[in-house]
């Protein structure tokens, strides 16, 4: 029965490590662990400048995501808009072609 709920807290361990991985949340995790057990003195000294540090590694995690977010927003972005493009020059191609009287389009060089 020990053997069984260590697996299972290891493995509750493991997938806490990964999420906190995949979140980039590594090292305020680390530093969270670290600080208090192997700089307790000057972590017990320093309570507000420890906490400042802290908060400083989040916030930079924070702008991280804020960071990728805002690439895959303009790369749909970007996307659509070169959809788009690619849509109005097929349409115009369309309408050349029914103005020749020919019945091909051709759709070399949309995308």
């Amino acid at each position: 029965m020990l053997t069984l709920i260590m697996s299972f807290g290891i493995l509750a361990l493991s997938l806490l490590l990964r999420l906190a991985h995949k979140l980039r949340l590594t090292l305020p995790l680390l530093y969270a662990v670290l600080v208090p057990t192997i700089f307790r003195s000057w972590y017990l000294t320093h309570p507000a400048l420890s906490a400042y540090l802290f908060c400083a590694l989040l916030a930079v995690v924070v702008a991280s995501w804020l960071v990728s977010l805002w690439r895959i927003v303009s790369d749909a972005i970007e996307d659509r808009t070169a959809n788009s493009a690619a849509i109005e020059r097929f349409a115009v191609r369309v309408r050349q072609a029914r103005a020749n009287g020919e019945s091909v389009v051709s759709t070399e060089g949309l995308w």
